[in-house]
């Protein structure tokens, strides 16, 4: 979990601590999850970390990085960048780009691998959503669906915008994209699919942004360059949770 907000050069944000706090509560109180979570971190901070998972990852271990701040782009080269506490404002020289990640989470021996990214220019990450949205079942139970979808070597992305800027704040404490995610993990009591939690949330995020003039269209879809092979990242809710 990063959550940046206090920046040294860029306009202080003010959702991102709340957002990681809480989505942090949910993922480790409902889904089980192990987290660790890292508020205004910066570029060393941010790489150092995701080197350490690397060396402690198992294959069965299954990882989701979410990631709360600014970010940037740039336009000749197509990188996508999360923007550290320490980032200038003149140059991404200290800047973590889309590479640094996805050089990193190649490598990491977890089958499964999801990107959660509320930033903007965030949807640079995601290769293509086409073979991630007409997935179906294939005839098989449910339970064994999913079993195979997460069996499969995975890295999935799911971005809050695409690659435009996107709203920090919009649902009182958090960001409309933060709301939507928290609310979609909060209301499930069985496993499911990243697909079927982006499929809920977009129309969502949608709709808020609508309601403040602007367009934001959330993304899901493979992370680029990143070595994904097929399946989805699967959540599991722990047993008598809900809220």
């Amino acid at each position: 979990m990063i959550g940046n907000a206090n920046y040294r050069s860029w306009e202080p944000l003010g959702t991102p601590h709340e957002d990681a706090r809480r989505v942090t509560e949910v993922l480790r109180d409902h889904y089980g999850f192990k987290v660790r979570t890292l508020i205004d971190a910066t570029r060393s901070d941010i790489l150092r970390a995701l080197a350490k998972l690397r060396e402690e990852l198992t294959e069965d271990d299954h990882l989701l990085v979410y990631y709360s701040g600014h970010g940037s782009w740039d336009k000749a080269n197509l990188q996508g960048y999360w923007v550290p506490v320490d980032g200038d404002t003149d140059s991404v020289a200290n800047h973590v780009s889309s590479n640094d990640i996805t050089d990193q989470l190649s490598v990491m021996r977890s089958r499964q691998i999801l990107v959660v990214a509320d930033a903007c220019f965030s949807g640079v990450l995601v290769r293509s959503v086409a073979d991630s949205l007409d997935a179906g079942s294939a005839g098989l139970p449910r339970d064994a669906w999913l079993a195979q979808q997460s069996a499969v070597t995975g890295r999935k992305v799911l971005s809050s915008g695409n690659i435009r800027e996107v709203l920090d704040g919009g649902a009182g404490r958090h960001s409309i994209f933060a709301a939507a995610f928290l609310r979609a993990l909060k209301k499930r009591d069985a496993p499911f699919e990243a697909r079927e939690l982006y499929q809920d949330l977009a129309p969502a995020v949608e709709r808020a942004a609508q309601g403040f003039g602007e367009q934001q269209e959330p993304q899901f879809g493979a992370l680029r360059h990143a070595g994904h092979v097929g399946g989805d990242f699967v959540y599991v809710p722990s047993a008598g949770l809900r809220g």
